[in-house]
């Protein structure tokens, strides 16, 4: 198969799944395809080929991470602060995603920055308390992606490391629980990992060597597993049909891979 046909079904397949789902950005992260366009809840962030990050939507949680000027009301009455047109939030950024309610965004020296809602501890600061301004968590990242509330980071020395909601296992720490994670964690991988995606309750991840590794919430067999037999994964585990895996994509139920065939 020709490089440019399996790039474009592999954008095929992205665009499927996030074009149905009702929140969460569900991207790939990767060094080599840098997320420019993500969608969250009520929020939309883009970079520029300048490096740019614009962000326009729903202000409520922060996550524009600018201050905006227009406010409407939810159905209680109550004021929302909004932007209808794109603000201009940050410089230098390679790439940006977001979350249900929140935004991650990688700049080009490798640190990190996140901001907006934090009920979760998906902003990764250490507690549960919203930032309405980027806020630093890392450094030596390469590739980042946002789930609804919980986060995968790529570094530079392969690693994956996870914070945020763990209800359903999707941090991949080896158990399923309401304790939330406020703090970046490395996830156990036997190998570098290429790629990562998030989808609502779980997460799968690309190796160096092709292999395609699951974990989370199973209950609709969005793992590639049995779901009556593991309807919740929370380690890392191989979906061995899956070998020579090139691109992946997550959705709120569903997993799409792309392999090298």
């Amino acid at each position: 198969m020709k490089r440019h046909t399996a790039v474009s079904l592999a954008a095929t397949f992205t665009l499927l799944c996030c074009s149905i789902l009702p929140v969460g950005a569900y991207d790939m992260g990767s060094p080599e395809e840098p997320l420019r366009l993500s969608a969250g809840l009520s929020h939309t962030v883009y970079v520029d080929e300048t490096g740019t990050l614009w962000a326009w939507g729903s202000n409520q949680a922060g996550q524009l991470g600018t201050e905006t000027q227009e406010t409407s009301t939810d159905l209680e009455g109550n004021p929302i602060p909004y932007a209808s047109q794109p603000l201009a939030v940050m410089e230098d950024v390679v790439s940006a995603s977001a979350g249900a309610d929140f935004t991650v965004a990688l700049k080009a020296d490798g640190t990190l920055w996140t901001w907006g809602g934090n009920d979760e501890g998906q902003l990764g600061t250490g507690t549960t308390e919203g930032s309405a301004t980027p806020v630093q968590v890392l450094d030596q990242v390469t590739a980042v992606v946002a789930g609804d509330y919980h986060v995968a980071a790529l570094r530079t020395d392969g690693t994956l490391w996870m914070w945020g909601s763990n209800i359903d296992g999707q941090l991949g720490t080896g158990q399923a629980t309401e304790v939330l994670q406020t703090q970046p964690v490395q996830v156990p991988l036997r190998g570098a990992v290429l790629a990562v995606a998030a989808g609502t309750g779980h997460t799968v991840a690309i190796l160096e060597d092709g292999t395609l590794w699951v974990w989370g919430r199973n209950d609709q067999g969005q793992l590639g597993l049995d779901p009556d037999t593991a309807a919740l994964v929370p380690q890392p585990t191989q979906v061995t049909e899956a070998t020579g895996a090139v691109d992946v994509a997550a959705g709120t139920y569903q997993t799409a891979c792309l392999l090298s065939d």
